[in-house]
């Protein structure tokens, strides 16, 4: 009788706990998975541990080192086979003059200062005319824009841009409240402006050649055009997504003053709310495809916020830069079921997802950066290799004019020739090569013979 009153209360017992477990599991406890929380720990951990920008930051310092590296090599070849080429050069059977005419003339036609063929004069010729015709445009860009800075100071606007290719109007139209003194020193210097623009075109036609020179020059503008139209972009964006920003808020803030209002007005109010937030989202969105490196730090900024507000353990959602930050975050998908919580129920967020997306939103960020300064390098790169050539041209010129002074200095009454230089020429057709300055031929042309001789 005992036992069956023992095994009576057993069972009455285990159906209690049965129950209980099952009203549990409906109340929302769970299981404790011993394993997988501690995997969950330990992942959690390890990332927090792993310092993704400090190894991004020790790969970028051994990138760099092992491109100086590189470089130096490169430039260290590039002066061996210079040395090279000069020894094999003067120790050569070979004229002069053909060093002149196949590798002088031949790379000066090849850096693009080939027009002579049209206007009659030599290529070197040409090339002294583009490198003056160059040292013009710059002094003529600087005299532009101190004529700018003057029409500015006197007549309160800014002319158009002084396009080689482009007719300015014959007058501005300037303010009403300007004196006479000041609208007739702004127009003097507007006319200035417009007789410097006019000399340009003809300076700077001579100062560019085509071949690589004028190549190089193309692809450095065409990428400079390029980034000053993603920068001019993304400024419009900022722009358009800041009016966005303040027309939502000042809708919502209508929302927010209609509580005591009829069903109809508040949601009238609420649906032109809900139309300006969709105007965020989408201008918030074009700017990220331009530049994630704008949101992303917008995003770490509100992130920090929350963070902040969820050290001491509790959070006010009411509270103005806390309901912002929220609303912001809420778009990210990774946080969008806490700041739910956070707006709706004042739930404190997870700490762990904030910072896990706050290191996704500096890895955007540094990757923004990143693309911006390669888009500016490589403009700089461009602008080197044009730059580059121009230098080579120089050199060549200066190399064609040293053979010159050469030829003539050599000859028993010769006098240093100067910029008569621009019409040497040399005739290698004959047997007997011929020197040429100002038409007149310059007898035993010391050209014809071999670089070991002379």
């Amino acid at each position: 009788m005992q036992l069956k009153k023992i095994r009576k209360w057993g069972q009455l017992l285990w159906c209690v706990c049965v129950a209980l477990v099952l009203s549990g599991c409906a109340a929302g406890v769970r299981l404790h998975d011993a394993p997988k929380a501690e995997l969950t720990a330990g992942i959690k951990g390890n990332y927090g541990k792993a310092d993704v920008l400090g190894i991004i930051e020790v790969e970028k310092k051994n990138l760099e080192s092992l491109l100086t590296e590189e470089i130096k090599t490169v430039r260290d070849n590039n002066q061996l086979q210079l040395d090279f080429a000069l020894l094999i050069m003067t120790d050569s059977n070979e004229p002069m003059a053909n060093t002149l005419i196949n590798e002088a003339i031949q790379r000066i036609e090849t850096l693009g200062y080939t027009d002579y063929k049209a206007n009659g004069d030599s290529a070197i010729r040409h090339l002294r005319r583009s490198q003056i015709a160059y040292t013009g445009v710059q002094v003529r860009k600087r005299e532009q824009i101190d004529r700018i800075r003057r029409i500015l100071e006197n007549g309160k606007v800014i002319p158009p841009d002084c396009e080689h290719y482009v007719k300015l109007p014959d007058d501005l139209k300037w303010p009403s409240d300007l004196t006479e003194e000041k609208l007739e020193i702004a127009k003097v210097n507007y006319t200035a402006y417009k007789n410097s623009c006019g000399k340009l075109k003809g300076e700077w036609e001579s100062a560019f050649p085509s071949g690589k020179t004028g190549n190089a020059k193309t692809a450095w503008e065409t990428a400079k055009t390029e980034v000053d139209k993603r920068e001019k972009k993304i400024g419009e964006l900022k722009k358009a997504v800041n009016k966005a920003r303040v027309d939502y808020d000042a809708a919502q803030e209508r929302v927010n003053e209609a509580e005591k209002s009829g069903k109809e007005t508040k949601k009238a109010l609420e649906d032109a709310a809900a139309i300006a937030l969709k105007v965020v989202v989408t201008t918030k969105a074009a700017l990220d495809k331009v530049d994630a490196g704008v949101l992303a730090n917008e995003k770490i900024t509100n992130i920090t916020t929350l963070l902040t507000a969820t050290a001491g353990g509790t959070i006010d959602p009411e509270d103005d830069d806390i309901k912002k930050a929220a609303v912001i975050a809420r778009e990210l998908p990774s946080l969008a079921g806490d700041m739910k919580d956070l707006i709706e129920s004042a739930k404190t967020p997870s700490v762990g997802n904030l910072l896990i997306e706050m290191r996704h939103q500096i890895l955007k960020l540094e990757y923004a950066k990143r693309l911006r300064t390669l888009a500016g390098e490589r403009v700089d790169i461009l602008k080197a290799k044009y730059d580059g050539f121009r230098a080579e041209g120089q050199r060549w010129l200066e190399f064609a004019d040293a053979m010159c002074s050469f030829a003539v200095l050599s000859t028993p009454d010769g006098k240093w020739p100067g910029e008569a230089c621009d019409t040497f020429t040399v005739n290698p057709a004959s047997s007997v090569i011929e020197c040429r300055i100002n038409e007149n031929p310059i007898p035993n042309c010391a050209l014809g013979k071999p670089w070991n001789e002379n």
